[in-house]
């Protein structure tokens, strides 16, 4: 379980050093399912997506851009 807090930067939030980042799982044209990598599925996702909350992780970085949102979803 990651405990460690750090302050983001400008705020009073307090976030994990280590996250997730999505891009791959909501960008179909580059890097995600379809495209540069085949293994990439919805279910490989929701795998991805259990492991780190079990590990402790709640710092994924998701943006609307990712996918037109797919990321978020």
């Amino acid at each position: 379980m990651i405990d460690e807090r750090n302050t983001l930067a400008g705020s009073d939030a307090q976030i994990q050093p280590l996250g997730v980042g999505t891009w791959a799982w909501g960008d179909h044209d580059t890097w995600g399912m379809g495209g540069y990598d085949s293994g990439l599925t919805e279910r490989t996702i929701a795998e991805a997506f259990e492991a780190s909350l079990e590990a402790g992780v709640t710092f994924f970085d998701t943006a609307e851009v990712y996918g037109g949102g797919e990321s978020e979803r």
